[in-house]
């Protein structure tokens, strides 16, 4: 189980998410089997089953990708315009 959070990602000009990709990300590990919940704030998009409680093992944050980005915790990558991070729950 795998939390998804969004801290901004987005273009740097608009720092919003992509919501699109956010979705996409969401499937397709879904399709993976590593059973991806988010925050409340999702809820209404994605239904209650997704909504993170207890048994989530790592969290998934992307966030709008600048030069410091490389420097924070579970950094993995670069997706375009999005740091992705992962971190032990």
């Amino acid at each position: 189980v795998v939390e998804i959070e969004d801290a901004g990602a987005g273009s740097s000009a608009t720092q919003l998410l992509d919501v699109e990709r956010f979705f996409g990300l969401i499937n397709q590990l879904d399709k993976a089997g590593y059973q991806p919940k988010v925050n409340s704030f999702w809820q209404s998009q994605l239904g209650p089953s997704y909504v993170a409680g207890t048994g989530v093992r790592h969290v998934v944050t992307l966030s709008t990708w600048t030069a410091a980005s490389e420097s924070h915790a579970g950094y993995v990558g670069r997706v375009g315009d999005m740091a992705v991070m992962i971190t032990p729950r």
